[in-house]
């Protein structure tokens, strides 16, 4: 029916239907709009990433032939897109990658949407080449698109890094592998990862063998627990320097230095080590030999009689050895630092001196000399001296002084040189005094052969006869007493002073009554520990000479007694005789001499005889006299 025909309602339902519809296409239109603005939107975030972006997107034509390029090629190249636009990619490829690069644009050698990579160098706008890696879809297919879509991004630093990397990585691990000592890596169970050559060579295994065992099982069994401290302080992160011996699979021990430097991670937890090792086997045993080689000079120095001294280049003292201190009382540091010559005897030290300096210019040089040095107790000792100039020698860099306390052999010396002075006198005196007596009796002798003599002549050249051989007998008692004196054997015993004196007394009672001489002994003389005959042959010496020389005195005099000293008893015998030139008192101790004029008999060796006896017990003898009134022979002997 028609329009005209319709119901009310029915045309009510159908302006109903209409107006949802046209509700329904406002609807839609409005979806569209919002999927329209959501696509404007991606086309410009796409845009943006395309300009924005460091890589180079491109489309290219069967023929490599540019016909889109993303704003970033700029950047990438130098080029802007107008100038590449129509362009062919090999213009700017580098000659030596075209024919490579070529064979992927054919039709036919990429399938629809199959992806190819490539890398290739390529002329910057620059001039410079740099390299490129790309990758191409083949979409020459697709009419939206009808070209290769490439990426491109510029790899030329990245290159350039990880050649550097390479030969960093090929040089260092050449240094690792030439050097001449064990390099290692290890983990936390002290297996190796890693081992140099020179560390398999060391402990003796084939190259490469070392990765995976451990280097406990080569350590000697005495140094394990060194390994194993040594692993608990790197745990702590303490870098240590050790030696270990170590056991090579053929059984050869060897010592090892190893440093071992822990590795940490960012939670300060161990998770490798590296080890540096050296074999020091024979500096080892160097060392040691050394080291008993210095205990053994030391042990030479420290109980060596010599003084050894090492001077500076100013003479002063820089180090003294033991024996020095021992020598001359000094404590070796309290003269550091102290001029030698202040020691020298002042006579001495000229000569010294001149001789010091000359040396300094000689290196290695040296020179003897003798010197008095003072002692610590203010005495100035004979020392024979070496010098040698150590200046330039880098171990002592110093004058090195011997020197030898020679005190006891100069005075040998002085005393063998008047002992040859004695014998020499000796010699002409027994020549003289025998010869004189000997003449008599040859005199005599002759005469009585002649036989014409009286009976008196023949008496009187007798008796002269006799005189002169009682002369010569008593000569030669006195040469023996001399000797006697001179050489026997002290044998020190306890005497009794007062003893001794007293048989003395008696032996001379008759020739004492006759001068009539007082004699007066101290009371309560003192047991000394000396040679008993020695000790007769001095008092007697000592009377006799007191009565010889007694002279004109009116009423002669002995007396016997000590005086108070520290350390010794002094003895002295006085007389109050004719007394002794203060000039002849030096002389009077020297054998031989005699100062009474011819009057006096003997050969002068009386008081020389006393002065053997008090210096064989180490005592010392003088006298104290004027003239006239007397003398006072004094002698010590030692408590």
């Amino acid at each position: 029916m028609d329009d005209t025909q319709k119901t009310a309602e029915q045309l009510l339902e159908e302006i109903d239907n209409l107006r949802r519809r046209v509700a329904e296409l406002e609807s839609a239109e409005n979806e569209l709009a919002s999927i329209r603005g959501f696509l404007d939107r991606g086309s410009e975030s796409l845009r943006l990433i395309f300009e924005e972006s460091l890589d180079v997107t491109g489309v290219v034509d069967g023929e490599g032939v540019f016909r889109y390029l993303s704003p970033s090629i700029e950047k990438m190249t130098g080029y802007t897109v107008e100038e590449l636009i129509g362009k062919s990619v090999f213009n700017y490829v580098h000659p030596d990658d075209i024919d490579e690069l070529r064979a992927d644009f054919p039709r036919g050698t990429l399938t629809f949407a199959q992806t190819h990579k490539r890398q290739f160098r390529y002329r910057h706008a620059d001039g410079s080449w740099h390299v490129v890696e790309s990758a191409g879809i083949n979409l020459l297919d697709d009419p939206a698109v009808a070209g290769l879509v490439v990426t491109a991004r510029d790899v030329t630093k990245r290159i350039m890094v990880e050649k550097t990397l390479k030969e960093s990585e090929e040089r260092y691990r050449a240094l690792v592998e030439s050097q001449g000592v064990g390099i290692c890596e290890i983990d936390t169970e002290d297996r190796f990862v890693f081992a140099n050559p020179e560390a398999h060579r060391i402990l003796g295994v084939a190259n490469g063998e070392l990765p995976g065992r451990s280097f406990r099982e080569f350590a000697a069994e005495e140094d394990r627990e060194i390994v194993r401290e040594q692993g608990r302080l790197r745990r702590r992160g303490i870098t240590g320097t050790y030696d270990v011996a170590i056991i090579r699979p053929g059984g050869e021990r060897r010592i090892l230095r190893i440093t071992g430097t822990p590795r940490m991670d960012n939670n300060g937890k161990l998770f490798a080590s590296l080890g540096v090792f050296s074999e020091i086997t024979e500096v080892k045993e160097a060392e040691e030999a050394l080291e008993r080689s210095r205990r053994y000079y030391r042990s030479l120095i420290k109980n060596a009689g010599e003084m050894i001294c090492i001077l500076n280049s100013d003479l002063t003292f820089r180090w003294g050895s033991p024996a020095s201190g021992r020598i001359t009382g000094y404590d070796p540091a309290d003269i550091y630092g102290k001029p030698l010559l202040d020691y020298i005897h002042p006579d001495d030290q000229a000569e010294a001196r001149e001789k010091l300096r000359s040396i300094e210019k000689n290196p290695g040089a040296s020179f003897t000399t003798e010197s008095r040095f003072r002692h610590s107790d203010g005495s100035y000792h004979f020392h024979a001296v070496l010098v040698t100039n150590l200046l330039e020698d880098a171990a002592v860099q110093g004058l090195v002084v011997n020197s030898w306390d020679t005190t006891e052999r100069k005075i040998m010396e002085e005393e063998l040189v008047a002992r040859n002075q004695e014998l020499d006198a000796f010699a002409r005196t027994v020549a003289h005094d025998l010869r004189t007596p000997l003449s008599l009796i040859e005199g005599y002798a002759q005469l009585l052969q002649d036989g014409a003599n009286s009976v008196e002549e023949k008496k009187a050249y007798l008796e002269n006869i006799i005189n002169a051989v009682r002369h010569m007998d008593e000569l030669t008692e006195s040469l023996l007493e001399y000797a006697q004196v001179g050489y026997s054997k002290a044998e020190v015993s306890a005497v009794e002073a007062a003893d001794v004196v007293k048989q003395l007394l008696l032996q001379q009672v008759k020739i004492l009554k006759r001068n009539h001489v007082e004699i007066k002994v101290e009371k309560g003389l003192p047991t000394i520990m000396v040679d008993e005959i020695k000790l007769r042959q001095v008092f007697a010496n000592l009377l006799d000479n007191a009565i010889k020389y007694m002279g004109d005195s009116p009423e002669p005099r002995i007396e016997i007694g000590t005086r108070q000293a520290e350390g010794e008893v002094i003895f002295y015998v006085k007389d109050n005789g004719i007394g002794i030139k203060e000039k002849q008192q030096a002389e009077i101790f020297q054998p031989f001499k005699r100062f009474a004029g011819s009057a006096s008999r003997g050969l002068g060796i009386g008081l020389s005889t006393v002065k053997l006896g008090v210096q064989g017990w180490g005592g010392r003898v003088w006298v104290e006299s004027t003239p006239g009134q007397g003398s006072t022979f004094l002698f010590t002997v030692p408590l």
